[in-house]
């Protein structure tokens, strides 16, 4: 048990220190970019790959030395982005997506079973019928033919209205799909503008 605490601890460690660095280089990006914009900029780009490839080994020797302020920095990053509230929103608009098509296909399961049943029926009817019709002659068959065109129309309306009802949900499950795809952009910009602040 200690042994997989201890694997956990690391492999979590390591996550947010990747942050960290990612989070650490866009600053020092921006800050460059400062940099840039305030003195002469014709000077400062043809030194520019030189500076980045110093500056580079220069944040690669800090990142060995600040790894655990890095896995902190990287933490916070992650912390901040998950408690704010678009992140939250696309979480519960997940949910509720999950939960929507959990529901479409409940729906369309129970309306396969209801019209199978109904078919079922029908057929056993249909075949009573048919048995009887035969043995009792033909002058009678328009008589016994009336619980078969009942349960034939029983089959059909129990089959179109799960149908409706199954085509509802799908709609219902896709249209809350969409929203959490929109949430997801609205999170992930937010998230986004948090990096390397």
């Amino acid at each position: 048990m200690a042994i997989t605490a201890e694997i956990k601890k690391t492999a979590t460690g390591t996550g947010y220190a990747v942050v960290g660095v990612t989070d650490l280089a866009v600053q020092q990006v921006r800050n460059v970019r400062t940099e840039l914009a305030l003195k002469n900029v014709q000077t400062r780009v043809q030194h520019a790959p030189t500076v980045a490839v110093s500056r580079g080994l220069e944040a690669a020797g800090r990142v060995e030395e600040t790894y655990d302020d890095l896995a902190a920095r990287g933490k916070k990053l992650v912390e901040r982005i998950r408690k704010q509230r678009a992140t939250a929103e696309l979480v519960e608009q997940g949910k509720a997506t999950l939960s929507r098509t959990k529901a479409a296909v409940t729906t369309v399961r129970r309306g396969a079973g209801d019209t199978r049943t109904a078919a079922r029926a029908t057929a056993t009817t249909a075949q009573r019928e048919a048995d009887a019709m035969a043995a009792a002659a033909k002058p009678t068959v328009r008589k016994n033919t009336t619980g078969t065109k009942t349960a034939a129309k029983r089959t059909s309306t129990t089959a179109r209205k799960r149908t409706s009802t199954a085509k509802s949900a799908t709609k219902a499950a896709t249209t809350t799909a969409k929203k959490t795809a929109g949430t997801a952009g609205k999170a992930t910009g937010a998230a986004a503008s948090k990096v390397g602040d």
